[in-house]
Formats: structure tokens, sequence, C-alpha cells
């Protein structure tokens, strides 16, 4: 380890303040388990999108998706989609 990390190390241990004794401890293991009060956003928002797509466009083009995406109220990758969906059922009809 170097001076920093060690440093850094004795800070954070500071910081923490001192341990319950293990008399307040003893039941921790026998308490249920409660669920926050507070949801986070995230999870809110969870898509299933898990897979990161770059691409270079036209800065209007993207300026384009963002208004469409803030005036529907759906994520840029929504809009996407659904340009996706609308252009492939488009050549669809034009294969038949």
């Amino acid at each position: 380890m170097n001076w920093d990390t060690l440093k850094h190390t004795a800070v954070q241990r500071r910081t923490l303040g001192t341990p319950p004794t293990p008399s307040a401890t003893i039941d921790n293991l026998a308490q249920p388990e409660t669920v926050p009060a507070h949801v986070d956003g995230r999870s809110l928002r969870a898509t299933g999108r898990t897979e990161q797509l770059n691409v270079h466009v036209r800065p209007a083009f993207k300026q384009r998706i963002k208004v469409l995406a803030a005036e529907q109220d759906l994520l840029m990758a929504e809009v996407l989609e659904r340009a996706l969906a609308a252009y492939e059922a488009h050549t669809q009809e034009l294969c038949k």
C-alpha cells in the first residue's frame, strides 16, 4: 500500500464513529428485514434495456429525436424503437 491509500483508510476509520457493542447487536440477525420507505427512481425507470448503442448522427437529427421524446414523454430509446417498428411494418407492406 502506498501512503495515500493508508491515509485515506485512516480518514475513513475516523469518520465511521465507534462501533456498537456486541451486546447491542446480538439479536440483529433475528430481526425482520425492513424495506426502505424511499423507492429509488432508477428502479421505477427500469426498462430492460441493457445494451448500449452508439451512433453518430447530425445535430439536427438528435434534436428532432429529443423533441419527439419530450413531447410524447418518452425516452429517446423508445422513440427509436417505435421508429424501427414503423419502418419494419412499412417495408413488409411494400414487399407484399
